[in-house]
């Protein structure tokens, strides 16, 4: 595949449609044209970008992709400490940051980085500089762990959205809902950006009805976003009247509930649930309207993506993988699979992912998956969301705990006995949360997905 840099691609939109507009957040409109007169003049150096607004990031990633040797857009949401575990990773010279000088420079000036600000990106003037592939650092997850740094390139990052047609006629909206400085944010930033259509940037640190109200505004036809995020959606007032053409959703499994709760309120939509790593890039979806994935997608061998199950673990084979990690781990084994870490079940002609084997549970020598804890609780008719996790005890060593978010109006202390009940049947007593706690709200971390405790 050619390299190419971000800028060539929407100079190519630009000088069709000077005037089209690339994004939309809720305060500005700004054009694929106005984005091409970033320019960045630094060669061989290593960029942190640390922007708090979709327009400052956007304008960076254009201005450095391609002439600068390292990018790494981290979120300003992201914890001190992963912070500084990510300056470790690689040695950077530059930090791109919108914030005021006072928030970003005890951990980068510590590093020894050179504060820019996106204001000096800007020279329409600017004489051209020979090019070069630069290298994208992207953070994992870091669901369980600490953020590791994956490397990939432009052409390995945006594969899916490189393979689609450009578009001549702006008829696709499509909504950011996930952090796009992580990998499941850049497949809809790319989606839209590569091929000249539209992006709705909601302020993900508002409310989601502000985030759904944007959307409306702005007429989006294409949502991707996590399990959680769409239930979350689908609670706010109005959401009903969203015209989507596309409902995507990844970054964790797709339980048979919330394909059901979007089938009913969009029956016309195409839905479709993705499976993808920071590491292994989008490995695999489907759009039957089911939980889980085809047994017939483990036969295949000429697909461009293998998918193979040992150990109970996920593992994956595909050309669009990162190339290694920062710190010089590989990703894939002898053979050039990835070990993705997930756990997998395989019930009749489908297997299910269950979860990161990392976030296993040790209850007196019996396993216990947490996400599939989770999906046999959201299976109860009065439960709207649960998050299930270990809480140490004295006594018995761990106990599985479940936050639970209920429809409106159900007792507590009714719904208490009767979830008690319901799961009597379907998990085994090592299983059952031995702890329940009501929440109105649940916590969710710039992944989009639960945080775990």
């Amino acid at each position: 595949m050619k390299n190419t840099s971000l800028k060539s691609h929407l100079e190519v939109v630009s000088k069709t449609d000077p005037e089209r507009i690339a994004i939309i957040t809720a305060h500005e409109r700004v054009s694929y044209a106005d984005f091409c007169q970033a320019n960045w003049h630094e060669k061989n150096s290593a960029v942190v970008v640390y922007c708090k607004s979709m327009i400052n990031l956007t304008r960076a990633l254009v201005a450095l992709d391609g002439i600068a040797s390292y990018i790494c857009p981290i979120s300003p949401r992201m914890n001190t400490t992963d912070i500084s575990s990510i300056l470790r990773q690689h040695n950077f010279s530059h930090v791109v940051s919108d914030l005021p000088i006072i928030e970003a420079i005890t951990s980068f000036s510590e590093a020894g980085l050179k504060i820019v600000s996106p204001s000096e990106l800007v020279h329409a003037d600017a004489p051209p500089v020979e090019r070069e592939n630069t290298t994208w650092l992207v953070p994992t997850s870091g669901t369980t762990s600490t953020p590791k740094l994956v490397l990939h390139s432009l052409n390995s990052l945006a594969r899916t959205a490189l393979k689609m047609p450009r578009q001549n006629e702006t008829s696709q909206v499509w909504a950011l809902f996930y952090d796009v400085t992580r990998y499941a944010g850049y497949q809809v930033f790319f989606q839209a950006m590569l091929a000249g259509q539209t992006l709705v940037a909601p302020d993900l640190a508002k409310s989601m009805h502000e985030s759904v109200q944007l959307c409306l505004l702005n007429h989006v036809t294409h949502i991707s976003a996590t399990a959680t995020l769409w239930r979350k959606i689908l609670m706010c007032p109005g959401s009903e009247n969203l015209n989507l053409q596309q409902i995507t959703l990844g970054g964790e499994a797709a339980d048979t509930q919330i394909l059901n709760a979007l089938r009913k309120t969009f029956p016309n939509t195409r839905i479709t649930h993705v499976y993808a790593s920071t590491e292994a890039g989008v490995g695999m979806s489907v759009s039957d309207g089911m939980a889980g994935f085809p047994c017939s997608f483990l036969e295949s061998k000429a697909n461009p993506v293998q998918i193979a199950i040992h150990s109970e673990h996920l593992f994956l084979r595909t050309n669009g993988a990162g190339q290694r990690y920062a710190d010089k781990q590989d990703i894939l084994n002898d053979e050039g699979w990835i070990d993705t870490g997930d756990l997998v079940t395989i019930k009749g002609d489908r297997f299910y992912i269950l979860g990161r084997a990392s976030g296993v549970l040790n209850i007196g020598g019996d396993k216990v998956v947490p996400e599939q804890v989770r999906h046999i609780l959201l299976e109860h008719k009065d439960i709207i969301d649960a998050n299930v996790y270990g809480k140490k005890n004295p006594f018995t060593g761990t106990l599985v705990v479940a936050d639970i978010k209920l429809r409106s109006g159900i007792n507590e202390s009714d719904a208490r006995l009767d979830i008690e009940n319901f799961i009597t049947d379907k998990m085994a007593p090592y299983q059952r949360p031995r702890v329940f706690r009501f929440v109105s709200e649940m916590e969710i971390n710039t992944t989009g997905k639960m945080v775990q405790k």
